[in-house]
């Protein structure tokens, strides 16, 4: 079967959809026109009575877009739209679709436009929203991350059992090279991901001096405590727990230097049936077993002849020798601090404002062109374009 592919606007689709517009003629509310070209206090609440009544919601947007949407997703058939809350993925698409969008600057406003304009202000709007933290303690628990923020050194967890919880992510990229002629000769590709925000591995080449990067790394800091504290108020050491996640994300990024400088013999990438490619793997790393566990939750059976190509096999040995030695308290840590950042720019409420902060006061902003190759908090592909990057439920239609 092949796979569809879906575009950005299906989501927003979804999203309009979800809204509860009442558009039947005999019941349409007469308002004097109303001009949005000013994100302060009045015309934010303005707009949020409106587009409240519109939506027929108690929660008024401008607390934070994503809380109002979803929570009438929430609400709805769990095989139905809902299946599309809090995934990463789909909140970065509706993101980019209602930054990118135009709004109509004459006539009158419609119920699309109503869903721009309150992104475009509430998403951006300060200050707290109800159950912030919970939120986002969901959201980790959806990627098999009971609790966050742990003490390093005190983990009764082994590395195995973590990632048989959380999957791969974000040290290894699972990916599909789909083959034109036959689906089942599909190949997964495992390659090393190793995110990371700073450019750990080359400060002196960037021209960022010793004074800069230390106020970078305090800001970066912070931005951890400020998280921890958001998520749980009282959990002790979060200075020590914060600085060992830095730790390790500088660990994880000089390991992506192998991606930097191609050695020669670091590019043989074996093409094996998945139960043979452990013993090419770091202490023969259960890649079957582990993959098999991942896609049984979406019951998909994985065969142990299903071929699987690891890029770069050195780049991820490497990556797997670093986990196998880790305490595992430590890998929980990073993976969560890794996900929240994959959140962080569309969450709205004090995490988007934390991170505003740190982006003020290092002066530095992972966005920016010249880090983007090294600061690697999305993980993209790099080389192959028949490789498509999927989530599990997609590898069903794609193996």
């Amino acid at each position: 079967m092949k796979a569809s592919k879906v575009g950005s606007w299906f989501y927003l689709i979804i999203l309009l959809g979800s809204l509860e517009i009442d558009c039947r003629p005999g019941r349409k509310k007469e308002k004097e026109e109303f001009k949005f070209d000013t994100c302060n206090r009045t015309a934010c609440e303005e707009l949020g009575n409106r587009f409240s009544d519109t939506i027929n919601n108690s929660i008024l947007p401008c607390n934070n877009f994503y809380e109002h949407v979803c929570n009438r997703w929430n609400k709805l058939d769990s095989q139905g739209r809902s299946k599309y809350i809090h995934r990463v993925d789909v909140r970065k698409l509706v993101h980019g679709v209602l930054e990118s969008s135009t709004i109509k600057k004459d006539g009158a406003i419609d119920a699309a436009d109503m869903a721009k304009i309150a992104y475009q202000s509430c998403i951006q709007n300060k200050g707290e929203y109800r159950r912030e933290a919970e939120v986002i303690k969901h959201l980790l628990k959806g990627h098999g991350i009971m609790s966050w923020a742990l003490q390093p050194g005190a983990s009764r967890m082994n590395y195995l059992s973590v990632l048989n919880s959380t999957g791969l992510y974000p040290f290894l990229n699972v990916e599909v090279k789909r083959t034109t002629s036959s689906s089942s000769r599909n190949t997964l590709v495992v390659s090393a991901a190793s995110p990371h925000v700073l450019p750990w591995t080359d400060w002196q080449g960037h021209g960022i001096s010793k004074r800069k990067r230390d106020k970078i790394k305090m800001a970066y800091k912070q931005l951890i405590i400020n998280v921890i504290k958001l998520v749980h108020r009282n959990r002790p050491n979060k200075t020590q727990v914060a600085a060992s996640i830095m730790n390790f994300e500088e660990s994880v990024a000089k390991l992506d230097e192998m991606w930097f400088k191609r050695i020669a013999g670091f590019w043989a990438d074996p093409t094996l049936p998945i139960r043979d490619m452990q013993n090419h793997l770091s202490k023969k790393f259960p890649l079957f077993l582990l993959l098999s566990n991942q896609f049984k939750k979406v019951n998909i059976t994985l065969k142990s002849n299903q071929q699987v190509t690891v890029r770069n096999r050195y780049h991820v040995n490497a990556i797997l020798e670093c986990i196998q030695k880790t305490d595992s308290n430590l890998l929980l840590n990073y993976m969560g601090w890794m996900l929240i950042l994959d959140y962080i720019e569309t969450a709205g409420g004090k995490l988007q404002e934390y991170w505003k902060t740190f982006k003020d006061e290092a002066k530095f902003s992972p966005e920016e062109p010249r880090w983007k190759e090294l600061c690697l908090v999305r993980t993209g592909n790099r080389g192959n374009n028949n490789v498509c990057s999927c989530s599990i439920p997609l590898l069903t239609k794609l193996l």
